[in-house]
């Protein structure tokens, strides 16, 4: 069976998801602190959730988001684990290549990610993948295209990298 990823509208909301859940403890927040110090105070706690919320955590999940939407937009991988192999569409054009062309996988995720945890930011379900061929060339694959894809690579070299803001910062050089 070939599996077929890309950026899809689902990844990308429930990846995304974890915002939405940060504005309703914003709100939270700001009823609870109004209820317990009055009403009169309202605007003081409404500018710290909109500066907390709107500054602290929505704009670097907009950042990550973005980032990895524009690595991975107009790009399509298909796998065809009989076949031990790789079709990835980029730049117009297809490239194939063989699971033993695969030099190391190095996937990039949060420390909460990595031990399963439940995490304090919102960005902290993002990761992406980079694939180093032998050739020196690196395709990435972030989660907005693919979650949790790397399974069938299990038996390729592999190391973890560990960052509380998983960026993608592409070697252009090397890339496709």
């Amino acid at each position: 069976m070939n599996l077929l990823y890309k950026i899809t509208f689902e990844n990308s909301l429930s990846h995304f998801r974890s915002v939405f859940y940060y504005l309703i403890a914003i709100v939270v927040f700001v009823l609870v602190m109004a209820f317990i110090f009055g009403v009169s105070d309202l605007r003081a706690f409404i500018e710290i959730g909109v500066f907390f919320y709107g500054v602290l955590m929505v704009l670097p999940t907009i950042i990550i988001h973005l980032n990895y939407f524009f690595v991975n937009k107009n790009t399509e991988m298909v796998i065809y684990p009989e076949k031990e192999s790789i079709r990835f569409f980029e730049k117009e054009a297809w490239k194939q290549f063989g699971f033993h062309e695969i030099e190391k996988v190095e996937v990039y995720m949060s420390p909460q990610l990595y031990r399963k945890s439940t995490g304090f930011t919102p960005w902290d379900s993002y990761h992406y993948t980079k694939l180093c061929l032998k050739d020196g060339k690196s395709l990435f694959i972030t989660c907005l295209m693919a979650n949790e894809w790397d399974i069938l690579l299990n038996d390729l070299p592999r190391q973890i990298f560990q960052s509380q803001f998983p960026i993608v910062f592409m070697d252009r050089s090397k890339k496709n």
